[in-house]
């Protein structure tokens, strides 16, 4: 699970993003109407992205990792 489950953006600032992955198994962090995504990292990891949102809106992150999607991983990212 992610946490927190929701982030706040706004948009034509630019976000540094920074994905702990504080779980045993490989996991990522996908937005794919943003093109955004962590590489896929083992626990106890962390990688670090940077968003420049352009456009306004409720999108969904998740963790593109086998079926960690259909289990529950993911959550909202809301652009204003």
């Amino acid at each position: 699970m992610f946490s927190p489950k929701a982030i706040a953006l706004t948009a034509g600032q630019t976000t540094k993003i920074t994905f702990k992955n504080m779980g045993k198994l490989p996991h990522n962090l996908v937005i794919t109407e943003l093109g955004v995504s962590t590489k896929t990292i083992a626990g106890g990891a962390q990688d670090s992205v940077t968003v420049t949102a352009d456009k306004t809106g409720m999108y969904t992150f998740f963790c593109s990792v086998s079926n960690h999607r259909q289990l529950g991983m993911e959550g909202k990212v809301e652009i204003k």
